[in-house]
Order: structure tokens, then C-alpha cells, then sequence
């Protein structure tokens, strides 16, 4: 399915579906020592030695690199010259929307990214930025120091 088809047809169904074919919310997931917080763990089956610490890193601390994504991304877009509260509307719709689109297509994040780059546009020179921050060596870097948190952790 084509982006623009796709995205057009992306509504509220799909993410309230998202949300609840994707993950489900557990309460004081990390060995009980973080009551209250919430976990996201994928409801798909995954053999035992994806779970565990490597499972956590994954989904126990994505929700709060996306949010820390999240919030980068608004702060810049107020950088730019929006005001806050329209900068949290744009990335928060933009965001829904993205998830929204990846989720109703069924395609990699890598096809969609390059039907949504124009050569030579906008978005090319931001990745181009993002490549030049070595932006998925940060984030392998964040899951690596989140599974080693949780090896320690789990030794205490």
C-alpha cells in the first residue's frame, strides 16, 4: 500500500487495534522494584532467550526513549519558532500518524522512510543530519546501557 493511500485511510480504529495487538501495560514489571511504572511487553509469543533483560531494554525502556524523542523533537520544533502548544500538536500528530502509517501497511520502517524522501528535499538533509550524529549508534547505545542496567540489577 502506497504511503499516501495508506495514510489517508488511518483513523482512530487503527491505533485504538495498535495499542492493543501490540503491547500490553504491566504494573511493577522490573522484578517489583518499580511499582506504579508502567512496562510495555509485546503480546506476540518470543522464545524465553529474547525475554528477560534483553527483552526489558527493548520494551521496558523504549516507551522512555521515545517519550525523551518525543520531547527532543518538540523542543526543537519550538527552536524553529513554533509556540509549545503548536509544537506539540505537529510532532504528536506527526508521531500518531507515523505509527499509524507502519502499522496499517505492514511495511519496514526502511521501505516507508524512502517513499516519504524526496532526493535531494527536507527530509534527506535531516537524515543526513541524523547519519551525521551517528543517530542508531546512539540508540543501540541506550538499549545496550538499559540491558547491562538490568543484568546489574537482576544480580542485587
Amino acid at each position: 500500500m502506497k504511503v499516501h493511500a495508506a495514510y489517508h485511510a488511518v483513523r482512530g480504529p487503527v491505533l485504538i487495534w495498535l495499542f492493543r495487538g501490540v503491547g500490553r501495560a504491566f504494573q511493577g514489571a522490573s522484578c517489583g522494584k518499580r511499582e506504579g511504572i508502567p512496562f510495555f511487553i509485546p503480546s506476540a509469543p518470543f522464545p524465553p532467550k529474547a525475554r528477560g533483560r534483553r527483552g526489558f531494554a527493548v520494551s521496558g525502556s523504549g516507551p522512555g526513549f521515545f517519550f525523551e524523542y518525543v520531547a527532543a523533537y518538540e523542543e526543537a520544533a519550538v527552536a524553529l519558532g513554533f509556540t509549545p502548544e503548536q509544537a506539540k500538536l505537529l510532532v504528536r500528530q506527526t508521531f500518531s500518524g507515523s505509527l499509524a502509517l507502519l502499522a496499517a501497511t505492514g511495511e519496514s520502517p526502511e521501505a516507508l522512510r524512502i517513499q516519504v524522501t524526496s532526493p535531494g528535499g527536507t527530509t534527506k538533509a535531516s537524515l543526513d543530519a541524523m547519519e551525521a550524529g551517528k543517530f542508531r549508534a546512539i540508540v543501540a547505545s541506550a538499549l545496550i546501557a538499559a540491558k547491562q542496567r538490568g543484568e546489574e540489577l537482576g544480580r542485587k
